[in-house]
């Protein structure tokens, strides 16, 4: 299958299986070598990404402010479960790295201090 350049070719699931196992196939993008055409999946989705580490360490440092400034109030252990309970089910939090591509944060430290909401309201 030879791409003319003017319309994009349409693969099968089975397809991109088979050339994902290629030899030819570029590690980069899905590039087929062989057939000179890019092939893209339908489920690859754009990959998320955190803020910038400017971003995240201004979010982060913010945040130790308020806690450190309204005297370091913890959050109960059911507080700290129903915040979890509404992150991890959410399409911004990463569950392997615990960490929401909103503003960067790891979680598990955000969770117990009170100050600390999250950026779209669900706790």
């Amino acid at each position: 299958m030879l791409c003319d350049k003017t319309k994009q070719p349409e693969f099968t699931k089975e397809q991109i299986a088979e050339c994902e196992k290629c030899k030819h196939l570029s590690g980069k993008k899905i590039w087929c070598g062989k057939f000179r055409v890019f092939i893209h999946e339908p489920e690859r989705g754009k990959k998320k990404k955190y803020p910038s580490i400017i971003t995240q360490a201004g979010s982060f440092s913010k945040a130790v402010v308020q806690q450190t400034v309204a005297g370091n109030p913890r959050r109960t252990e059911q507080e700290i479960a129903f915040c979890k309970s509404q992150c991890e089910p959410c399409g911004e939090f990463n569950k392997k790295s615990r960490r929401c591509f909103l503003c960067g944060c790891g979680m598990d430290r955000k969770w117990p201090w009170k100050t600390q909401h999250c950026k779209i309201g669900k706790w």
